[in-house]
Order: structure tokens, then C-alpha cells, then sequence
């Protein structure tokens, strides 16, 4: 393969990797202050 695609495949994997890790923390964020409130009722 060549160079370009080379890169293009790890800018895509780079991108798909920082959303997924952006996604679980502010999931992880959510799910906590849920439970927070729920302790707090």
C-alpha cells in the first residue's frame, strides 16, 4: 500500500479512538452524577 494510505488509515483510527475515549469519560461523568442524585433522594 501506499504512504497515503497508510496515513489516512491511522488518522482514521487515531480520530475513531479519541471520540470513543471522549465518549466513555464524559459517559463515565454522567453515569456518576446519576448516582449521586439517586444516593441523595
Amino acid at each position: 500500500m501506499s504512504t497515503f494510505w497508510h496515513l489516512l488509515i491511522w488518522a482514521c483510527v487515531f480520530w475513531y479512538g479519541t471520540v470513543t475515549i471522549l465518549v466513555a469519560v464524559r459517559g463515565w461523568k454522567d453515569i456518576v452524577g446519576m448516582l449521586r442524585r439517586l444516593r441523595e433522594k
